[in-house]
């Protein structure tokens, strides 16, 4: 499951002959998207759908044919669970064939796009990129099918059993245009309980339990941890390199009570005190006390599998990889700043089209995969948190015979989050996130000024979210 900070290039697909469309028969990422508010209500009459007070279909009498879009990965075990899923849904409703839509990654989107410029979009979509073909840029276009009266008449689903900080992760403009899907996954540090142990440091959880988990115990930390040869060549990393430029400097940024973008995503605010404090700590890590392994030393995912990185940052869902390691490892929150310990995280989002012609089998596969079992079940395989209420105590069934084991950290971190509605995209959003992690890029290798940093992201920023 991929979360933002990777969003595809933002551009306008015109037509393509749908015939150069593969579709293929592994079913790794359901990645659909939420339904518009322009001209629904005439689309649920022209679908068929009932209203909040009609009756629900039984989609078990009639046969049905239904396509369903999702992204693939390179993790096998994950695209075993999620082919086992589908086939699962056709073992309960024979009479339903659905037909998988797929590509790598974030290239999904063009495919999803290219579907809907040639009149025959997916009826199920998952959507876990942004950018052109993503959740907000679907909704924006009127391309997806609104769920509230669906919500309110399947009593079954029990809608209110997710937990209230997701849903509204489906919302766009007071409309529910798509669900939440995947379990909830929240950012944390990872860490290797042998290479910290062996140096006699405390590990991040304990450091946690004492309520001294802080960006600058991690300074200190990281600095003892790290180990260099004398001609500067790295032996064991104290903290890894962020995976995620965005995610991570979102995360510090709003410990230290700065932010990047305003609530409307409209204006670039990270040229304040608070943020420049907050990219000093990212200055002592890297250019200064050289606690992180560089680019030009390696990939930090290749030396976390080797043992030599002590700890670092990752979605919740990186223990799917973590796993297979052969040291002892596990998570903690992310460290505190002088404005708290904000949660970062998201989910993936299900959503049917505007244009589908089986709504009720749609919807049918749509609960089937979001019923309590299989939640419990997604969300263990992929280390994240259910989004039902009534699924932790199967997920912690399931996690019980692995890692990793701070299940009750996993659990108040990702309760506390509240995601945010989609909002209408800036078609400039995507070059302002690059210029975001080109600039601390150049902070975190080349040593460039924070204050220099924060100003050029802001002078520049507002100059591309302002162009027409």
């Amino acid at each position: 499951m991929t979360m933002r900070g990777g969003r595809p290039k933002w551009r306008q697909l015109t037509g393509r002959d749908a015939s150069v469309l593969t579709t293929r028969r592994k079913w790794l990422g359901l990645m659909l998207g939420p339904t518009a508010a322009a001209g629904v209500v005439g689309a649920m009459i022209s679908c068929g759908l009932p209203s909040s007070g009609g009756a629900a279909v039984d989609i078990s009498k009639r046969k049905a044919k239904i396509a369903v879009s999702y992204h693939l990965t390179n993790v096998t075990e994950q695209t075993q669970l999620l082919t086992g899923l589908v086939q699962k849904f056709r073992d309960k409703y024979p009479n339903i064939t659905v037909e998988e839509v797929t590509d790598l990654g974030p290239q999904i989107n063009e495919k999803v796009l290219a579907l809907i410029a040639a009149g025959s979009p997916p009826d199920v979509m998952t959507l876990g990129y942004g950018g052109a073909g993503g959740a907000e840029d679907l909704a924006a276009r009127g391309a997806l099918l609104k769920l509230d009266d669906l919500l309110k008449r399947d009593k079954a689903f029990k809608w209110e059993d997710f937990w209230p900080g997701v849903r509204l992760a489906g919302q766009f403009e007071g409309a529910q245009l798509a669900l939440p899907y995947g379990g909830i996954n929240a950012a944390l540090m990872f860490y290797n309980k042998d290479l910290i142990g062996a140096s006699g440091r405390s590990t991040p959880d304990q450091l946690f339990a004492k309520k001294s988990w802080n960006w600058d115990t991690l300074v200190e930390e990281a600095t003892r941890l790290t180990k260099r040869e004398p001609s500067g060549d790295l032996v064991q990393a104290g903290l890894g390199y962020p995976g995620e430029l965005w995610t991570w400097t979102i995360i510090l940024l709003r410990s230290y009570g700065a932010d990047y973008l305003n609530k409307d995503g409209t204006k670039v605010v990270i040229d304040s005190p608070q943020a420049v404090q907050a990219l000093r700590v990212a200055q002592e890590l890297s250019p200064r006390r050289r606690t992180m392994p560089l680019p030009a030393e390696g990939s930090s995912v290749d030396l976390v599998k080797a043992g030599k990185v002590a700890q670092a940052i990752y979605w919740m869902s990186a223990a799917s990889w973590w796993r297979p390691l052969s040291f002892d490892w596990d998570v903690a929150p992310t460290p505190a700043g002088p404005a708290g310990a904000p949660a970062r995280g998201g989910v993936n989002r299900l959503a049917i089209s505007r244009e589908t012609k089986e709504p009720e089998a749609a919807w049918a596969y749509c609960t089937f995969v979001l019923s309590p079992e299989m939640d419990a079940e997604l969300s263990a395989s992929f280390g994240s948190m259910p989004l039902r209420q009534s699924s932790v105590a199967a997920w912690r069934r399931r996690m019980s015979g692995q890692k990793p084991k701070n299940l009750n950290l996993i659990e108040e971190t990702a309760k506390a989050l509240s995601l945010e509605p989609m909002r209408r995209p800036n078609p400039h959003l995507d070059d302002v996130d690059k210029l975001l992690r080109t600039e601390i890029a150049a902070l975190l290798v080349n040593g460039k000024p924070p204050e220099q940093v924060v100003s050029a992201i802001a002078t520049q920023g507002n100059i591309l979210l302002t162009t027409k």
